[in-house]
């Protein structure tokens, strides 16, 4: 079964080198959409119902957390991906 996947960061580099890495180490994961921000994340999730999200949570504008707070049900899984330590206790 493949899991409908959308990577989410604001650094371009960053966003690239983590679609590399699923598409390398996790056959399983079809990679639907990427986006670079909060609204474009919004509306790749509406259109596309992915299973997971890879989620940065310091972008600039609105923050992951920001985006997940615009759904009323969140029914897909979540991994946040970031480089910023003093946000794991509230990922």
């Amino acid at each position: 079964m493949k899991y409908k996947t959308i990577v989410i960061d604001d650094e371009d580099k960053l966003r690239e080198v983590l679609v590399i890495k699923i598409s390398r180490h996790c056959p399983e994961l079809d990679i639907v959409a990427k986006a670079q921000n909060a609204d474009e994340a919004y509306a790749m999730i509406i259109e596309h119902k992915p299973n997971i999200i890879f989620l940065d949570i310091a972008m600039p504008g609105e923050s992951g957390f920001d985006l997940l707070e615009r759904f009323d049900t969140i029914d897909f899984e979540i991994i946040f991906a970031t480089g910023y330590n003093e946000y794991a206790l509230d990922a």
